[in-house]
């Protein structure tokens, strides 16, 4: 429990202890990626707890007391760790640890193939939700949401056991694309400082929209980077310049340049 800061595996007089949030967040992301948490305490020579390691136990448990059930008998998922937070699940719930909620206090996750019946807050509170086939979006007033981590549970229409994992906003897979090779290179408002417009040309889902993120020489080329997520994987996207389509590629990964 001490601090990583310190390299310390044991039992130091005066050590700095993690803080209590710093705890919280590695046992809630622990469980939202289907891990296990173990907490270390480094006992006195005596034998005894350090108090302060002590009373941030007893933290660590008044915390479980009031959102254990979001944590104690789950399993990671269906939404994947991304920027918002993590989830769990078990039987018909999905707890969604929200730990970072964007501007606006709305919360976009990716569309999911069971249907919603109702969300509320663990702890209470007041939460909207709406779903549709391409979205589930979720609303926590600013006063409700926990600073913390503000837990949304969805109660579904079946269980949530069966499903798949959903990746959420960009994934790590990656696509780069070598414009100096084609024409598309040429067109004078391509530079590093600008954006590229890009639209689907199949069907399929549609995770994680598509942007240009950054450019990069190498092997004396010119390199655009694309995020895409897995579920996108073989989607052939166009990329047009000028309002003119250019070129077609399929999303795939490839080598790291």
């Amino acid at each position: 429990m001490h601090d990583a800061g310190r390299r310390v595996w044991g039992w130091k007089t005066n050590a700095a202890i993690k803080p209590l949030r710093d705890c919280i967040l590695l046992l809630v992301k622990a469980a939202g990626r289907d891990g296990n948490f173990i907490l270390n305490v480094g006992p006195r020579p005596d034998g005894q707890i350090d108090p302060p390691q002590a009373q941030r136990l007893k933290q660590i448990g008044d915390w479980l007391g009031k959102f254990g059930e979001s944590i104690y008998g789950t399993r990671g998922g269906p939404f994947l760790p991304a920027a918002y937070g993590v989830s769990t699940h078990r039987d018909k719930r999905i707890y969604v640890h929200v730990l970072n909620w964007p501007q606006g206090g709305k919360l976009a996750l990716p569309a999911m193939p069971a249907k919603i019946l109702r969300a509320s807050l663990l702890g209470g509170g007041t939460v909207t939700f709406s779903q549709s086939g391409q979205l589930v979006e979720i609303s926590v007033p600013v006063a409700g949401q926990d600073g913390l981590d503000t837990i949304v549970v969805l109660e579904l229409e079946q269980s949530a056991n069966g499903l798949k994992p959903i990746p959420v906003g960009r994934d790590a897979w990656i696509c780069w694309i070598c414009l100096e090779k084609r024409p598309f290179s040429n067109m004078p408002e391509m530079n590093p400082s600008s954006s590229i417009p890009m639209k689907h040309q199949s069907s399929g889902p549609q995770v994680a929209s598509l942007s240009r993120r950054h450019w990069k020489r190498a092997n004396a080329g010119f390199y655009a980077k694309l995020e895409f997520a897995r579920d996108e994987k073989g989607l052939t996207v166009t990329l047009s310049g000028n309002g003119t389509s250019v070129f077609a590629t399929a999303l795939k990964i490839i080598p790291k340049i």
